[in-house]
Parts: C-alpha cells; structure tokens; sequence
C-alpha cells in the first residue's frame, strides 16, 4: 500500500527498569514515553530538568541529547525510533511535535489513552515489518493523540514532588500495606488533593494504582508456577479469593488459575 511509504521503524523496546543514560547525537526520529518513575532530559549541554511520569519527550537528527535516570530511582522507559522521507510530512504539518530541543517533551493528561496507543505499537512491531502500513498508521496515531494534550509543563514542584516519590515507593513495592489516608496526612494535603495528583501523572487513582500493580506481581509470581494460587492472593496483599480474582481478570482477561496454565502452556 504506497499511501503508507515513506517510514521504516529503526528500532523499539520497553525497559520497565531503565537506569542507563544517553549522551549523543542521532541519526533518526523517535518518540520516548516516560511510563513510571522519573528521568533527567536535556539538549545541547544545557541545564538538565526532570521530567515525571505520565509524560513523553521526542528526538531527532541534529542536537545532541541527555537523558538518563535520576540517581537513586529507575524509571519505565519506551521508546520506537524510525526514519524515512514520510516523516518530512509529518514536519510539514506539524504531525511531529513542535522542534525545538528545549521544550520537546509534554506531560499527558490521558496517559491511558496513549499507553494503549502507544504499546498497540509495539505489540505490533513485534509481528510486522518496520514499514508495514499498520506499524506507520499506529505511530501517526500516537503522534496525533498529542496534539490533543494541552501543552502543560512536566515540571512538578512542593507536594506534588513528594506524591511523585510515593507513587514511586508503591510501583516499587506495591505489596506493602499501604493506607492512602495516612500517607496524604503525612504529606500535609487532603485525601482529595492527594486523590487527584495522584490521578493527573499516573492516570489511576491511588487504589486503582496499587490494584494494578499488585495484579502485576501476582501475574509474575503465577508465571514462575513456585506458588499456589492461594498463596500468592495472600503474598499480592488480599485476603478474599472473589475479590481478587475479580481483580486480575479484569486486567488480564483470565482467571489467575487459567492464566498460569495458559503461560506454561506457551512455554
């Protein structure tokens, strides 16, 4: 299909711990989604910033480039790079996000929408060619999607800082029994407040958060078939079977019992 010509995926991945970092010019184009955590980003030597999660920030051939993890944190790190003449459109009508070096990066206000769009992406990059019309349809929409996020900064500042290192504490360690009641008491903010900081750079509430990563490692400690069912309900933090495994069916699809089977099935 020539309508879709012009793009070929470089190269892709997810690094769910990503601690490296990146000091270098570029050959191509690439979009990079800050997921969890935290990271340092900077263009052409000037003063780092940090940039938090929920948020995206693009590169391209030309400045030179720094952006890495913060010392003492790991954060969630995709990213899909290409290149190809298509792309000059997508400058041409400005599809690909404003370039200039110092501001190549917006905080997302609808980080499950462009998650899902986003890692749609990659999932299919793992079944098509780089320049198969689906891979470049997929990206185009992920790049469009940002066109409907306001232009805020990712910057955070007092309190807003401190929530960010909670949510961090509970990606971390999502099995601890946290109470969100006592945690916005030691912050010095309401429940409310805490509520909705907590919503705008996760996309979650605090529970639906921890909910969804305590599915996470229970799903982990199901794939190494080392522990019943039972026990790892209790492991993950829950007490009663029909919660939980309503819980994890509605993010993975499947009982917690036939996904294990399923993943030895596979394997």
């Amino acid at each position: 299909m020539n309508y879709f010509s012009g793009l070929k995926v470089f190269r892709f991945n997810h690094c769910p711990d990503f601690h490296q970092s990146v000091d270098c010019t570029l050959e191509t184009y690439a979009l990079n989604y800050i997921r969890q955590g935290r990271c340092t980003f900077a263009s052409n030597g000037n003063k780092p910033i940090q940039l938090h999660a929920p948020a995206v920030f693009w590169t391209w051939p030309g400045p030179r480039w720094q952006y890495g993890a913060v010392p003492g944190h790991l954060w969630d790190h995709s990213f899909v790079s290409w290149k190809g003449d298509r792309t000059r459109t997508f400058l041409k009508t400005n599809l690909f996000p404003n370039t200039d070096p110092a501001s190549a990066y917006l905080r997302l206000t609808d980080p499950i929408g462009f998650e899902r769009a986003f890692f749609g992406l990659l999932q299919l990059l793992q079944t098509y060619e780089p320049d198969h019309p689906m891979i470049v349809n997929r990206l185009e929409g992920a790049l469009l999607l940002l066109h409907h996020q306001p232009a805020t900064s990712t910057a955070l500042t007092g309190i807003a800082v401190q929530i960010s290192d909670l949510i961090d504490r509970v990606r971390v360690q999502p099995t601890s029994p946290w109470d969100f009641l006592t945690e916005s008491r030691q912050l010095g903010c309401t429940p409310a407040y805490l509520r909705r900081v907590w919503k705008a750079q996760t996309g979650l509430t605090p529970i639906g958060f921890l909910q969804k990563h305590r599915m996470n490692q229970a799903a982990v400690l199901l794939r190494q078939n080392q522990r019943s069912v039972d026990q790892i309900m209790r492991e993950v933090g829950y007490d009663h079977p029909g919660y939980f495994y309503r819980l994890f069916r509605a993010q993975y699809g499947m009982a917690p019992g036939e996904y294990a089977q399923a993943f030895q099935s596979a394997g």
